[in-house]
């Protein structure tokens, strides 16, 4: 069962890695989405992406109608230093915040 949990993990990786690539290829991304869109495909890769990362990307997509509000978290999330512990909790409450004042 491994064997196959590894497989279809590394298919998957290996398809979204070349999905992303051909959309930025493509102009449909550009280089700062890319190099986010890759981060958090790293993060998930290694099981290392924050919980609340997750959860704030999952209601965004939910709610994102491409209002200013849309476009700050956008800005926001592409801007992130996912190394610095600190500015990426600041952010993310600011994320936080911003969701919660469009609900």
């Amino acid at each position: 069962m491994g064997d196959l949990e590894s497989f279809d993990i590394k298919k998957i990786y290996t398809e979204t890695e070349s999905l992303i690539w051909s959309m930025y290829n493509q102009k449909r991304l550009n280089e700062q989405e890319r190099d986010f869109l890759w981060n958090i495909l790293e993060m998930l890769k290694n099981k290392q992406i924050p919980a609340d990362l997750f959860t704030l990307l999952l209601q965004w997509l939910d709610k994102n109608t491409g209002s200013s509000d849309d476009q700050i978290i956008k800005a926001t999330l592409l801007a992130m230093d996912m190394d610095d512990q600190e500015a990426l909790a600041f952010n993310l409450e600011l994320v936080r915040e911003l969701l919660q004042k469009s609900s």
